[in-house]
């Protein structure tokens, strides 16, 4: 598996594609703040274990994360310092092979302009035919030095050449990443040798680059892919990244991981190598404008996926009724229920433009996929917002047993909404003080 020098990318980044020009111009920029070193020769964006978020929740305020934001953040830098270089360094995709996100994801990196973006784990993980789909579909430039199949061959080499510095990009995707492919998967792939990779590194350096490379691997593996003679090492298969730039053996080493950050890396060259090195570490957050193009991305996925959901057949499930009917005889409870927020949860879609998400849409509305569930708030009004059985998973019918006494509410009724994702700062005590009903007792028997 020979590595060559194969320069895909010179000059200036490439004009949108005219159908992304539909989607409109880039966003007003923010303010970036300016580098110590003074005016940076290259600025390296790099971002990793997207692992298929397209957007964020939003459901408890704004959160850190999410492409419309990530690409706001593009432009900003972009438009502070064009001479910019923008590197995903794998596992953007969800590790799900054909998950309905990976289709769309990709598509959002096209329009924020990602320079490259490196195969790895999730990737390789998805079978030939379909993964060489998705980039045809998406367009993005797919890189991998070390690893090629049958049915794909990436860019073993990304190179950029401005009047202040030449760079190059390697991606060292290790063995151990792609340990938990399916055999069947693994046995298509073929790898280089370390001989192979060190000869590509130093090939670039001869030909007057600076040599970025990207380690899709663990940590353990930092010291050899320092012993390949790169002038950086960025380090990905991760999601955690690190605020701060690492030297190994003498050699400047980042790590980024993680949808809320992204790592930006200023340069100063002279004579092919670093002259000055400044690192950073931003995060998506509300500081940075929404990029309407990516967003769009976003859209078109959730319609989709909405689409897919309600024509998928529904699940038996829980037999569940609206709010009101419990409220016949439960009058207290109903009265509590209506003044929390899980009584408003679809307004608070409709607010965010969210009520074409499915995801979304499972945590804001009573049994959704399920027959007696939730399906477009025309059809079933009453099964809109979080529901008394949402957290009382008990039937009418049970209920009406002699007898009968409701289960114990357990904290994994309230954690399969509110997950560390969706509301980071939960805590079990605080929020069911919130929402808690009156005793459970009958305060119209006449109405049953």
């Amino acid at each position: 598996m020979a590595i060559g020098l194969i320069a895909l990318a010179v000059g200036c980044r490439r004009d949108a594609a005219p159908e992304d020009r539909a989607y409109g111009v880039a966003p007003a920029p923010a303010a970036v703040r300016p580098f110590r070193l003074g005016v940076p020769d290259v600025v390296l964006l790099v971002t990793g274990a997207t692992e298929g978020i397209l957007e964020v929740c939003n459901c408890q305020g704004p959160m850190p994360g999410g492409l419309p934001r990530r690409g706001g953040l593009v432009a900003s830098y972009r438009a502070a310092w064009p001479n910019l270089l923008l590197i995903d360094l794998g596992n953007s995709l969800w590790f799900e092979p054909r998950d309905l996100r990976n289709q769309f994801l990709w598509n959002g990196y096209r329009r924020m302009g990602y320079d490259a973006v490196v195969l790895g784990s999730h990737e390789w993980a998805v079978p030939g035919d379909c993964l060489r789909r998705l980039l045809d579909e998406a367009g993005v430039t797919p890189l991998a030095t070390t690893v090629a199949s049958p049915d794909l061959t990436p860019a073993s080499v990304v190179t950029r050449t401005w009047p202040g510095g030449r760079v190059a990009v390697l991606a060292d995707v290790r063995p151990s990443a792609l340990a938990y492919l399916p055999p069947e998967r693994r046995k298509r792939l073929a790898l280089a040798s370390r001989a192979e990779l060190a000869r590509g590194v130093a090939r670039a350096r001869d030909d007057g680059f600076i040599v970025i490379l990207v380690l899709h691997g663990p940590a353990r593996d930092v010291p050899s892919a320092v012993d390949l003679g790169p002038d950086l090492i960025v380090r990905g298969h991760t999601k955690r990244s690190a605020p701060e730039m690492m030297h190994v053996g003498g050699t400047p080493v980042v790590q980024v991981g993680g949808q809320t950050d992204v790592g930006v890396v200023a340069m100063t060259c002279r004579d092919g190598r670093i002259a000055g090195l400044e690192y950073r570490l931003e995060t998506v957050d509300t500081r940075w404008p929404i990029d309407t193009r990516v967003l769009a991305t976003y859209k078109q996925y959730a319609r989709t996926a909405m689409a897919a959901a309600l024509a998928a057949p529904r699940a038996e499930g829980l037999a569940t009724v609206p709010s009101a009917t419990c409220g016949r005889c439960h009058e207290k409870a109903h009265a509590a229920w209506r003044t929390t927020r899980h009584a408003h949860a679809y307004a608070t879609l409709r607010k965010a433009d969210r009520t074409m998400d499915p995801e979304c849409i499972g945590c804001h509305t009573t049994g959704f996929g399920m027959r007696h569930g939730f399906t477009t708030i025309r059809e079933t009004p009453g099964m809109a917002n979080v529901n008394c059985q949402d957290c009382h998973r008990h039937t009418v019918a049970e209920h009406q047993r002699p007898g009968w006494r409701p289960p114990p509410m357990t904290a994994d009724v309230c954690t399969r909404c509110h997950t560390p994702a969706t509301d980071p700062d939960f805590t079990l005590a605080v929020r069911r003080a919130a929402i808690r009903c009156p005793a459970h007792v009958v305060s119209n028997p006449e109405a049953r």
